[in-house]
C-alpha cells in the first residue's frame, strides 16, 4: 500500500510540475512581458503551484475512482454542462463598465488594481495563467461557481439520499445569478467565496462532521481571503471562529481560543500584507474615488434638499475643502457617484486636519438631517434591490456590431454577435435589447425574496430558541445592513453574496421541509410528531384563525373603504401630496378598524387595558404606514416607468390597491398578538 502512494505522490509531483512549466509556455500568448511586474508575476505563480497541486490531487482520485471524488465530478458535470453551453453562447462573457477592463490591463502586465483590493487582480492573472484568453478569469469564476454548487448538491445528497437536492439548481440558474456567474468584479467573485464558507459551516452542523487539521486551514483560508477582500466583510475574522467553537463542538479553553482565533487573525494580516506594503509606500492622502463615493452618495442628492442645522453653513465650508459642494449639487443622484466621473469633485490640496474636520462635518451633517439621509439611502436600496429596474446592463456594451475586445480575436463571438446580444437581453429579463426589466423578472430576480428567506430563519431561530441559526441569520442581516448604509451606488452586485446565500440557505430548507412531509424526518428543521388529538386541536385552532382572519378583513375592507375613499379625494380632488394622504387617510382606517376589532373580534386576555395597546398600535401604524408610504412612492416610480396613459392616470388608485393586501394581513398578525397576547 504504501509503494502504490509513493507512486501516486511521484505521479502526482510529475504531473503538477508538467503543467505548471506548459503555463510558462501559455503565459506568452496573454502577458506582456516586457511590461510585466515580476513580482506580482512569481506571488501569482506560486499560488497558482498550490492551486495545480489541489487540481491534480483531484484528478488522481478520479482516475483511481475515489467514491467521494466521483461523486463530486458528477455534480460538477451537472453544472458545468449548461454553463459551458451558455458562456459558448455568450462569449466573451460580461465585460461592462471600467472595473473588469481595468483588472484585465493591469493583470496582462503583472500589475495589482489596489484601489479595487489586490486578490481581485490576482484572481484575474491567476485565470489567465490557467486561461490564456482574455475571459480566463470568467472561465474560473464559472468553475468556482460549480465547485460551490457541487459541494452543496453532495453533501445535501449525502444526508437526504434524494434528488430533491436538485432543487439547489434553482438558485444557480436564476437569470441574475447566471448575468452574474460571467462577471468577474470582485463582489461577485467575494460572494461565491463567502457562500462556501457558509455552506462549509452549515453542511458541517447538519452531519455533525468533526474538524480536521485540513478543514481547520481551509476555514482560516477561505474566512482571511473574504474578511480581506471586501471590507464591510471584516466581522468575519470574528464570526467564523465563533461559529467553529459553536458547530464542532470545542472546548472553550486558552489553547483552542488561541488557536482559532490566533490563526485566523493571522491569515487575514498575512493576505493583507501586500496591499499594506503598497499603500505605506506610495498611498497619497487625498481620497480614492472607492472611497469618497461613499460619502458622495448621499450627500450629492441630499444638497437638493432643504438641510438643517445649527452649523450647517460652517460644516459645508468644510466639507468643500474635501469634496466640491457645487459639484455635487451640479450632479445630484442617489444612484452613482456622477460627480467623481464627470466633474472630479475630488480636491487634492487639502490637509490631514482639513480631512478631520471634513469627516467631523460631515457626521454632524447626517445626523441632523437623518431622516433624509435614511430616505437616500432607502433610494439607493431599492434600486439596487432588483424589483425597480436594473440600471446595471450591457446593453450599452454590446450596441454595436462588435466583434472582438482588446482587439483580440479570441474574444469574438463563437456564433455572432447578435445571439450574444440576445442572450444578455434574456439573463437581463429584457423583451428587447432597449427595453427596460421586464415585471415577471423583478419579482422574480430581486434581493428581497433571499432576505424573507434570512427574515424568517431569524424569527425562527428566536421561537424555536436556536442559537446557530440566530447568529447566522443575524449574521446576514447585518452584513446587509452594513452594506445599506456603504453603498457607493445602486448596484445589485453589491449584495451579491447575500443574494445568492439567501437563495440557498431558503431553498435548503424548502427541501428539509418537503423531506420531512415524505418520509418524517427533517434535519434543519425543528418538527416534532405529534399524536391525534393534538393534530385535531390545532386543526381547529387554525379553523377559528381562519374565521377570525375573515371577519377582520371584512371589519378591514369596510376601515379601507374609509381610508380609501379619503385617500382618492385628498390625492384625486385637493392634490394633496401622496405621502401626506396616506398618513391621514390610514389614521382614520386604523382608528375605525381597532375600535370595531377590539369590541367584536379580539378578547383583551392582560393586564394592559385598551387604551394602552391603542397607543402601541398607532405607534406600530406610524412607523409601517410611514415604510408603506415610501414603497408606495417607489412603486408609483415603477408604475409610471411603463409610460401607459392608464397607469398614469390611475397611478395614485393602482398603488394603494397593490399594496393594501399586504398591509391587512401584517395588520391581522399585529393585532392579534396585540391584544389577544401581550
Amino acid at each position: 500500500m504504501k509503494t502504490i502512494l509513493k507512486k501516486i505522490d511521484i505521479k502526482l509531483v510529475i504531473a503538477v510540475i508538467i503543467h505548471f512549466l506548459i503555463t510558462f509556455i501559455t503565459d506568452r500568448n496573454i502577458f506582456i512581458f516586457k511590461e510585466i511586474n515580476i513580482t506580482n508575476y512569481i506571488l501569482c505563480k506560486v499560488v497558482l503551484l498550490g492551486l495545480l497541486i489541489l487540481l491534480w490531487k483531484f484528478i488522481f482520485k478520479l482516475i483511481h475512482k475515489d467514491k467521494n471524488a466521483v461523486d463530486y465530478f458528477k455534480k460538477f458535470l451537472i453544472y458545468i454542462i449548461p454553463i459551458s453551453i451558455l458562456l459558448v453562447l455568450c462569449w466573451p462573457g460580461n465585460w461592462f463598465g471600467p472595473d473588469v477592463a481595468n483588472f484585465y490591463q493591469f493583470a496582462i502586465r503583472g500589475n495589482f488594481v489596489y484601489y479595487l483590493n489586490y486578490l481581485s487582480s490576482v484572481f484575474y492573472i491567476i485565470g489567465l495563467m490557467f486561461f490564456p484568453v482574455p475571459s480566463g478569469p470568467i472561465i474560473l469564476l464559472a468553475i468556482l461557481f460549480g465547485i460551490v454548487f457541487s459541494y452543496l448538491t453532495k453533501n445535501l445528497y449525502d444526508i437526504y439520499k434524494s434528488k430533491l437536492v436538485y432543487l439547489m439548481l434553482i438558485p444557480f440558474f436564476m437569470l441574475n445569478t447566471l448575468f452574474y456567474t460571467f462577471y468577474a468584479n470582485r463582489p461577485i467573485i467575494f460572494g461565491i467565496i463567502y457562500l462556501l464558507l457558509i455552506s462549509i459551516i452549515l453542511l458541517d452542523k447538519i452531519k455533525n462532521n468533526k474538524l480536521t487539521n485540513k478543514k481547520i486551514l481551509a476555514l482560516i483560508i477561505l474566512t482571511g481571503v473574504a474578511a480581506y477582500w471586501r471590507t464591510e466583510s471584516i466581522y468575519l475574522i470574528l464570526a467564523i471562529p465563533l461559529f467553529i467553537f459553536i458547530v464542532y463542538k470545542l472546548k472553550v479553553n486558552f489553547k483552542n481560543i488561541a488557536k482559532i482565533f490566533g490563526f485566523t487573525i493571522l491569515s487575514f494580516l498575512a493576505i493583507s500584507l501586500p496591499q499594506k506594503i503598497y499603500e505605506y509606500n506610495f498611498h497619497d492622502y487625498p481620497l480614492s474615488s472607492r472611497n469618497a463615493a461613499i460619502y458622495i452618495l448621499p450627500l450629492s442628492y441630499m444638497l437638493t434638499k432643504d438641510l438643517k442645522g445649527k452649523n450647517l453653513e460652517s460644516n459645508l465650508a468644510k466639507i468643500d475643502k474635501v469634496i466640491g459642494i457645487e459639484e455635487m449639487k451640479k450632479y445630484p443622484s442617489y444612484n452613482d457617484t456622477y460627480c467623481i466621473w464627470e466633474s472630479n469633485c475630488k480636491k487634492l490640496d487639502y490637509t490631514k486636519e482639513e480631512y478631520k474636520e471634513f469627516q467631523k462635518a460631515y457626521f454632524d451633517v447626517i445626523i441632523n438631517n437623518f431622516p433624509e439621509y435614511l430616505k437616500t439611502r432607502m433610494l439607493t436600496f431599492v434600486g439596487a434591490s432588483g424589483l425597480y429596474n436594473n440600471t446595471f446592463t450591457t446593453k450599452n456594451l454590446y450596441n454595436e456590431n462588435i466583434e472582438t475586445l482588446f482587439e483580440r480575436k479570441d474574444t469574438k463571438p463563437f456564433i455572432n454577435y447578435k445571439i450574444r446580444k440576445v442572450v444578455y437581453s434574456i439573463l437581463e429579463g429584457r423583451i428587447s435589447d432597449k427595453g427596460r426589466s421586464i415585471l415577471p423578472y423583478n419579482l422574480t430576480n430581486n434581493l428581497i425574496i433571499p432576505l424573507l428567506f434570512i427574515g424568517i430563519l431569524f424569527i425562527y431561530s428566536i421561537v424555536k430558541k436556536k442559537l446557530f441559526y440566530f447568529l447566522l441569520s443575524g449574521m446576514l442581516i447585518g452584513h446587509t445592513t452594513i452594506v445599506f448604509f456603504t453603498a457607493p451606488a445602486n448596484y445589485a452586485m453589491y449584495y451579491f453574496n447575500i443574494y445568492l446565500t439567501g437563495l440557498v440557505v431558503g431553498v435548503m430548507f424548502i427541501i428539509d421541509y418537503i423531506y420531512y412531509k415524505k418520509n418524517k424526518k427533517c434535519y434543519l428543521l425543528d418538527i416534532k410528531k405529534k399524536n391525534k388529538k393534538k393534530v385535531k386541536r390545532e386543526e381547529s385552532k387554525i379553523k377559528k384563525l381562519i374565521v377570525q382572519a375573515f371577519k377582520f378583513f371584512g371589519i378591514s375592507g369596510i376601515g379601507w373603504l374609509i381610508d380609501f375613499t379619503t385617500y382618492t379625494v385628498m390625492t384625486s380632488l385637493l392634490k394633496i401630496d401622496i405621502m401626506i394622504a396616506n398618513i391621514i387617510s390610514s389614521f382614520l382606517g386604523i382608528t375605525f378598524v381597532y375600535l370595531v376589532s377590539t369590541r367584536k373580534l379580539f378578547q383583551n386576555n392582560s393586564k394592559y387595558n385598551l387604551k394602552v395597546k391603542y397607543i402601541a398600535y398607532i405607534l406600530y401604524q406610524v412607523v409601517f404606514v410611514l415604510l408603506v408610504s415610501y414603497i408606495m412612492t417607489f412603486l408609483k416610480e415603477y408604475l409610471l416607468g411603463f409610460d401607459v396613459k392608464l397607469i398614469s392616470d390611475y397611478v395614485n388608485i393602482i398603488t394603494k390597491i397593490v399594496v393594501t393586501p399586504f398591509t391587512m394581513v401584517i395588520n391581522f398578525i399585529v393585532m392579534k398578538n396585540l391584544i389577544e397576547r401581550i
